[in-house]
């Protein structure tokens, strides 16, 4: 299944919700999710998410377990001189 999103970061609990929402649209759960990425338990993912510093490299790593990447793009905000 092609599924793209774009969406301005603010916070990593809206990373977590998107995320969340692509296990679901790819019919896997946050357990089945942290099996594939040698986390004991669920919560070791929630908590991941819940840091303040979620690496870019952790997150290639969870999207990569349903097939996924992601792009940077770095734009001058609207306003900035």
């Amino acid at each position: 299944m092609e599924y793209n999103i774009n969406f301005t970061y603010e916070d990593n609990k809206q990373l977590k919700e998107i995320y969340k929402e692509l296990l679901k649209r790819n019919g896997m759960t946050m357990t089945e999710a942290s099996q594939l990425l040698g986390l004991s338990t669920p919560q070791q993912l929630n908590n991941k998410f819940n840091n303040k510093k979620v690496s870019l490299s952790d997150l290639k790593d969870f999207l990569g377990i349903m097939g996924y990447d992601y792009e940077i793009v770095i734009k001058k905000r609207s306003g900035s001189l």
